[in-house]
């Protein structure tokens, strides 16, 4: 003789009703955003014999290697270092290429700053502990200095870089060493989106 167990009848719709809601609340779990792109230029490596340092691109993931000689001006935080003291790891803020091989210049920060907004564009940075320490106009160049940490960084100006002089449009030539930078945006590492001053 066989025996049934009688299931209530509320006890069927209950239990849809759970797995529905229980499918409705992972369906609607938010996705992880995905990183930003990393715009970034870093010291890959470090060649003690070969006195050369290795450049890595972080949005082009290409690598090139630089010769370092007596005559290249090295910089870490704004402050002249030497060879020795370059680190992998390594932020690059600046450099000029004396050819393709050898470096002139070059300009380093021991602490990185990661990438902060999606599109790929840094954050924006306002304050008044920000000004400008010199203008290179005949390389459209503009040389921001950083009060609290001691440091400079070398940006391009070009024609897509929205400029503002005390509050109106204006051009590289409006721009004098001491004016406050009260805010401004990357396009990279090495290029201003826009660059708003104050001052004389």
């Amino acid at each position: 003789m066989k025996f049934f167990r009688v299931v209530p009848a509320f006890v069927l719709p209950l239990f849809c009703l759970f797995v529905l809601s229980a499918g409705v609340v992972f369906a609607a779990a938010p996705k992880k955003p995905a990183p930003p792109p990393d715009y970034r230029k870093l010291i890959k490596s470090v060649d003690v014999k070969a006195n050369s340092i290795s450049i890595l691109n972080s949005r082009t993931k290409e690598v090139h290697t630089y010769h370092i000689d007596d005559l290249t001006v090295v910089k870490i935080d704004g402050a002249p270092a030497k060879f020795a003291a370059i680190k992998a790891g390594m932020e690059v803020s600046d450099s000029t290429e004396r050819d393709a091989d050898d470096l002139d210049a070059v300009s380093l920060l021991s602490n990185t700053h990661a990438p902060t907004v999606a599109d790929g564009k840094a954050a924006t940075v306002t304050g008044a502990d920000k000004t400008i320490q010199s203008v290179l106009a005949d390389k459209s160049e503009v040389v921001i200095f950083y009060k609290q940490s001691k440091i400079e960084r070398t940006y391009h100006i070009d024609a897509n870089t929205q400029l503002k002089v005390n509050g109106v449009p204006g051009t590289i030539g409006d721009i004098k060493a001491g004016m406050v930078v009260k805010d401004y945006m990357e396009r990279d590492n090495d290029n201003l989106d826009s660059l708003t001053v104050m001052g004389y």
